[in-house]
């Protein structure tokens, strides 16, 4: 079984993706998020509230938590489209693949944008902590990190065959 990393990546928290991972999510990897995420989320809250944020941070914070749950469910509801429209296209004998494959190119490229546009909301409650709570930001991120290390790490030693985003054996 192959994993695409980059459905993993796209699971971490917002914050996470802002300051360690930096990888756009393509509409096509959008995670089914569960129980993973979840607790994730719960994890995320309880930074939140280790922060003891200013007003002026909550502001910030509430911000960019409300854009990444929004532009997350976008991003559901746009995967869920997009597989009805390969699948339309796939069962047409005349499928054209090639204009196929551009939608599929300006749904990441979107996508990409408005991972970016996240990210920065997320960077700028990060620029705005003082230094005791960038240490405590700075733990919880590496702490996930390493989580999701231990996680891969595992998933490789079952006889999972991990996928990098850009690996060459893939089809781009």
């Amino acid at each position: 079984m192959k994993i695409n990393t980059s459905s993993i990546f796209s699971c971490l928290p917002p914050l996470l993706i802002a300051v360690v991972v930096s990888v756009a999510t393509p509409s096509f990897a959008m995670p089914q998020m569960g129980d993973q995420g979840e607790t994730m989320h719960l994890q995320l809250r309880q930074l939140h509230d280790s922060l003891k944020l200013t007003e002026q941070q909550e502001l910030l914070w509430k911000r960019a938590a409300t854009e990444s749950h929004d532009k997350m469910k976008l991003r559901q509801a746009e995967h869920q489209q997009a597989i009805g429209e390969v699948k339309a296209v796939l069962n047409d004998p005349q499928a054209d693949l090639r204009a196929l494959s551009g939608k599929m190119d300006a749904r990441r490229e979107m996508a990409e944008k408005e991972s970016k546009e996240t990210r920065e909301l997320w960077l700028s409650v990060y620029d705005s902590l003082d230094v005791k709570q960038r240490e405590m930001a700075r733990r919880f991120l590496l702490e996930r990190v390493e989580h999701m290390e231990k996680t891969m790490s595992h998933m490789k030693h079952h006889g999972h065959e991990l996928d990098a985003a850009h690996d060459t054996n893939m089809p781009q």
